[in-house]
């Protein structure tokens, strides 16, 4: 009955906006504590319409009402991605993590470094980008009045056009470094209830390390089913990639 129930509600959210019609019933189901059907629709929503900060931040509330901790905080992760000014993503979160078995070892904190992360944070990429646009259509318009304009008009347009430059370095610099982030530097969390790190990709070599559910991890390399992760403190060993959820 419940396996109809979704089929039904896929089949009528095909009309109109599918996402719209199918996040409104995964919710319905949510509030009603039926999780797994919510999880269900919730997907069908990404795959209808591509991932959301909302979609994915309840498909990570199902999760962990489910007790799956790993995959809870691969959602979150996700979200937060999308939208990392979002207090309610960042609540949960750090929630989540409180929930992790490991104890993994913290970063000494420096004032300056962490003022230039909250800096580099305060845009989201999609906002950034969209800031780079607006601010190299104004590029032009201040080349106009320098180039045509005499007197306290030009004046100030240079100084605006010297200000817009600056903008354009600090914020495309901070939009390079989060898409080199994303693209280069790979993460993910451990699904697994426990995951045991090796020196060989074959589960034959030394044993490195052992890590728990929802520890994110950073990924070096693949080699086949293989995995190369490192630890935040930088000790890196082999698992199997099955085990992990990518960001």
């Amino acid at each position: 009955m419940k396996a109809i129930l979704i089929l039904l509600l896929i089949a009528f959210g095909s009309f109109a906006n599918p996402a719209d019609s199918l996040f409104s019933a995964a919710n319905k189901l949510y509030d009603s504590a039926q999780y797994d059907s919510a999880s269900i629709l919730y997907s069908e929503a990404i795959r209808s319409n591509g991932e959301s900060s909302a979609i994915l931040y309840n498909l990570g509330n199902c999760a962990f009402r489910q007790g799956r901790l790993g995959e809870a905080i691969l959602y979150t992760e996700r979200a937060i991605r999308l939208e990392p000014k979002d207090t309610d993503i960042q609540s949960n979160l750090k929630f989540l993590q409180t929930q992790i078995t490991d104890e993994l070892p913290k970063k000494e904190s420096n004032p300056i470094a962490d003022g230039i992360v909250v800096l580099h944070n305060l845009l989201s990429l999609k906002q950034q980008l969209t800031l780079i646009f607006l601010l190299s259509i104004l590029i032009p318009v201040f080349t106009s009045l320098i180039l045509f304009r005499q007197g306290a008009v030009r004046i100030w347009s240079i100084y605006g056009a010297g200000s817009v430059a600056l903008a354009l370095a600090v914020i495309g610099s901070s939009a390079i470094v989060k898409i080199h982030g994303v693209e280069s530097v790979p993460q993910a969390i451990i699904l697994d209830e426990v995951i045991e790190a090796n020196s060989e990709p074959s589960g034959s070599g030394e044993l490195i390390f052992t890590a728990h559910e929802g520890t994110k991890l950073t990924i070096l390399s693949s080699q086949g089913i293989w995995t190369e992760v490192a630890l935040p403190n930088g000790v890196s060993g082999f698992v199997k990639e099955k085990s992990l959820g990518r960001i």
